[in-house]
């Protein structure tokens, strides 16, 4: 007599956002009382996937998979489930093609509901495909129902899924295009939410960083959504990643959005959608939480592409914080200084921010801001209105451009930054879009072709108003200012010259410092080649060549 090896097998399509296993425990403890009557003294292994879907073709099912390998390699005789759709819920030919060489090799499935299926009854194989056929259709029939359901409350401008922080849903009737009428829900302002990224993003455009912004919050006990709804990361602190995630949503300033996914489909973050029609398109709210111009503005601050005066009690070292000096491996360099020992100022560096242990990398500060000035200084130097090379041409012109902009009234300052943060945005989605149709077909290639043509024409419009906005901010650099010593035999303007004055004298001309690890320790610089360790180190990328 073959000794039975009982097992039975527990699947929930979906965990709970309260982590609720009413469905497992029920599952669970019904199959188990079940195997322990039917062999009394048995081991009955437990197999779970929670989370999981049995209709959904590709989602792995870690436990099922062990499940069918211990069934193949005969660890297990009789397999208890609630019901048979707790097994698969797919199509039954393909169901079939895996479960009858069990069933055949000798295996028993219990269903605690519809009775037994055995590997030597005819009829119960029979029994066995009208339920797994019956299951499928369920699932099939409810997929397409819920899919049609959700395409008329999306045509109708309708939120589908939760919604993002600072926003509610509300039900309210609408049309849909052929004008249908239909109940959508409607995102809507939560004024508590609302008013906690108003602040974050009006602290952010005052000059404060995103990570010290929710260090803020933190304190303040401002709730994250988790900590609302009570899901399982309800005690979970704001970061400058989940922050960052909610200022970059356009939906904050009423603009339609495109969800940003990665490899896995997860959503990574929200682009500006500017083809409507395209079904991934997530429809704006009725009214916007922060102003266009302010979510534009935001956006060139969170890319480094603006930045406002830094609020800070320490004076910053003249090239931090420029979002320009990196090291060869990839991470930014920040300045380590001794503010309280003055005798220490000699080690005054810059250091690379890559984590302890992975790389290091320092450089002298004096040495380096030194070298800096004399680049700069060289270039200006050499100018020769009467014989200027194509080179230094093109640094002036996006200096000049640069220096306009920064001089510009504030009107003219605010709407550049909006338009190119939302130029940035609009060349991105053309690129992803632009790669998509590559290896595109069928409807999907005349989409993407439709939506490829629409973000293209808002790139030529952005361009074109940015041109204008920058031949409005044209202003002549005042290059004798900067060459002359106006300040006496010693001293120049760089002397004179407060930090920031500095700083931003240097984000003209400069778009990237390169730094490279030295291949040796020590090292000094000599009176015949003053600048020969650091130019050994160090690329300059000139502003417009980066």
């Amino acid at each position: 007599m073959i000794t039975a090896r009982p097992a039975a097998y527990v699947r929930q399509s979906s965990a709970r956002a309260n982590k609720s296993e009413a469905s497992p425990a029920t599952q669970r403890t019904a199959t188990t009382e079940r195997a322990n009557h039917d062999h009394p003294g048995a081991t009955v292994r437990m197999f779970e996937d929670i989370d999981r879907s049995g209709y959904q073709v590709g989602v792995v099912r870690e436990a099922y998979d062990q499940m069918v390998a211990a069934i193949k390699a005969g660890e297990i005789t009789h397999l208890y489930v609630f019901y048979v759709s707790r097994l698969t819920r797919q199509d039954p030919r393909i169901a079939l093609a895996e479960w009858l060489p069990l069933l055949a090799g000798g295996l028993t499935i219990v269903s605690i509901t519809e009775g037994t299926f055995g590997p030597d009854n005819t009829m119960d194989l029979i029994h066995l495909l009208l339920r797994m056929d019956a299951a499928h259709n369920e699932s099939k029939n409810k997929s397409a129902a819920i899919k049609a359901a959700k395409a008329l409350a999306h045509a109708a401008g309708g939120h589908l899924g939760n919604p993002p922080f600072g926003f509610r849903t509300v039900e309210r009737m609408a049309q849909t295009p052929a004008g249908e009428p239909v109940a959508i829900r409607a995102l809507v302002i939560e004024p508590t939410e609302a008013r906690a990224l108003r602040v974050a993003a009006r602290a952010v455009l005052f000059g404060h960083a995103v990570h010290a912004v929710a260090r803020y919050f933190d304190r303040r006990g401002i709730r994250t959504r988790g900590a609302t709804v009570g899901r399982s990361r309800a005690s979970g602190a704001w970061s400058d990643r989940n922050l960052n995630k909610r200022l970059r949503d356009p939906r904050i300033a009423g603009l339609p959005a495109v969800a940003i996914l990665d490899d896995r489909d997860n959503i990574t973050g929200y682009r500006t959608a500017y083809d409507l029609e395209d079904a991934r398109v997530l429809p704006p709210p009725a009214e916007p939480i922060i102003t266009t111009e302010e979510f534009w503005r935001l956006q060139a601050i969170l890319t480094g592409r603006d930045r406002p005066a830094i609020q800070s009690a320490d004076e910053p070292a003249l090239l931090s914080g420029l979002g320009i000096l990196w090291c060869e491996c990839g991470y930014r360099m920040k300045a380590r200084r001794f503010v309280a020992n003055a005798t220490l100022a000699n080690r005054d560096a810059y250091m690379c921010t890559a984590p302890a242990g992975r790389h290091s990398n320092t450089i002298s500060l004096t040495a380096l801001d030194g070298w800096v000035r004399m680049r700069i200084d060289r270039l200006l130097n050499s100018i020769d209105p009467a014989d200027e090379d194509q080179t230094t041409a093109s640094i002036l012109a996006e200096a000049t451009r640069r220096y306009g902009a920064a001089t510009a009234t504030p009107e003219t300052a605010v709407q550049r930054a909006a338009v190119a943060a939302e130029l940035a945005d609009a060349s991105a989605a053309l690129d992803q879009q632009s790669e998509a149709l590559g290896t595109a077909s069928g409807a999907a290639a005349a989409a993407l072709t439709r939506a490829v043509t629409v973000t293209g024409a808002r790139v030529d419009a952005l361009t074109a108003r940015l041109a204008e906005l920058d031949e409005q901010a044209t202003a002549k650099l005042p290059l004798d200012l900067w060459t002359s010593s106006a300040y006496g035999d010693e001293r120049t303007w760089w002397d004179a010259a407060t930090v920031g004055e500095r700083r931003d004298f240097v984000t003209l001309f400069v778009d990237r410092i390169t730094v490279r690890r030295a291949t040796r320790k020590g090292g000094r610089p000599t009176k015949a080649d003053p600048w020969g360790t650091v130019n050994a180190r160090v690329t300059l990328y000139w502003a417009g060549t980066a």
